[in-house]
């Protein structure tokens, strides 16, 4: 008898440890409209790994199952991405309107020559993918660019790469592992043109297989090998004058046939900066 007991016991406890709650709500921008294709992720509160993550409705809904202490990320293109406060789940829960705020830029003059396309957006097998192509505002632009606007990376203002906030992020290109220093890999992704590009995978939580150099996430970056021979060049210029005159010129170049790949890149800065203490 007494072992029926603790058998039953023990098996209430393992249910009650495996049970899994709804957590539903929906995504809107800041006058309240739905956002469709916005990425949702679920992510443990104290390791930060995701557990869960899915893409909105043309609703903006979501609904995922899960339980725990969880904290919920979301990002979606033209938006900026946001973390909730930590918080336990422990039954089904409906969570209020979350409301993304755009990110905000200057236009000398605005022309519509037609309908919105959204960008491709999935998850599949555990991973983000993002499809650059419908996207006109990162046609023409470079690799680097088309980073920048998939929807959980961050590239900060030295090139710093992370996804969801969590640095150690693995840059991999057509699956495979470049073994390149950080100012090796943002030159050849400077040098890479956006239409070369025909998906962009993010990996919140990737296998053993990957180094510690991927612990925060893999990104991989596939390239479309119909466009990816010939040459390609860059070339940035600025002066400015305050008190002193100042130039900085910038330029990077990659050359691809077959297998053979090179690249290259030079910056300087000349000038004087002066700084002003104010006590």
């Amino acid at each position: 008898m007494k072992r029926f007991i603790l058998f039953f016991f023990l098996s209430i406890v393992g249910i009650t440890g495996f049970a899994q709650y709804q957590l539903s709500g929906i995504v809107t921008d800041s006058i309240g409209s739905p956002i469709d294709a916005a990425v949702v992720v679920l992510m443990d509160s104290e390791s930060g790994t995701a557990i869960q993550q899915g893409i909105t409705s043309t609703e903006g809904k979501y609904c995922m199952n899960t339980s725990g202490d969880i904290q919920i990320y979301i990002c979606c293109l033209g938006y900026k991405q946001f973390v909730s406060e930590p918080f336990r789940l422990d039954k089904d829960t409906i969570i209020p309107a979350i409301q993304l705020s755009s990110d905000n830029f200057l236009l000398d003059d605005i022309v519509v020559v037609g309908e919105k396309q959204s960008p491709h957006i999935k998850i599949e097998k555990g991973k983000m993918i993002f499809i650059p192509k419908n996207s006109s505002i990162i046609a023409g632009s470079t690799a680097l660019e088309v980073l920048k606007k998939t929807p959980g990376v961050f590239v900060d203002g030295e090139n710093n790469i992370s996804i969801g906030g969590k640095n150690s992020v693995l840059v991999v290109i057509n699956g495979k592992q470049t073994y390149m220093q950080k100012d090796e890999l943002v030159s050849l992704l400077k040098t890479t043109p956006s239409s070369s590009i025909s998906s962009v995978e993010v990996i919140h939580n990737p296998s053993a297989q990957y180094d510690a150099e991927g612990s925060g996430g893999i990104i991989n970056i596939n390239m479309d090998k119909r466009k990816t021979d010939g040459f390609f060049f860059s070339l940035n210029n600025g002066v400015s004058y305050w008190d002193n005159l100042r130039e900085n010129t910038e330029l990077s170049f990659s050359y691809a046939k077959n297998k053979f790949s090179l690249s290259g890149n030079y910056n300087h800065a000349f000038g004087h900066y002066n700084l002003y203490y104010v006590k």
